[in-house]
């Protein structure tokens, strides 16, 4: 959802981008924006517009998982 409006293309094989956090017991999350080896990526992310979609995608996915997963994060805290 919060990939859709970032202006690029998503990573098709997105088993192997999360393989990377299941190796983690803490709360993780990975965030790819582009490819750098890609130019029209390469200037979108270089630009302030494309700067500040990613942004605003990143802080909106995290405060969705907050929001949804609060009650959980206050459990596991507290242990």
């Amino acid at each position: 959802k919060y990939t859709d409006d970032r202006g690029l293309k998503t990573y098709k094989n997105k088993d192997d981008a999360l393989a990377v956090l299941e190796l983690t017991p803490s709360i993780s999350a990975l965030i790819e924006l582009g490819f750098l080896s890609n130019s029209s990526d390469e200037e979108y992310l270089k630009s302030d517009k494309g700067q500040e979609a990613c942004a605003k995608a990143i802080s909106e996915a995290i405060l969705n998982y907050i929001k949804n997963n609060k009650e959980a994060l206050i459990k596991d805290n507290l242990q």
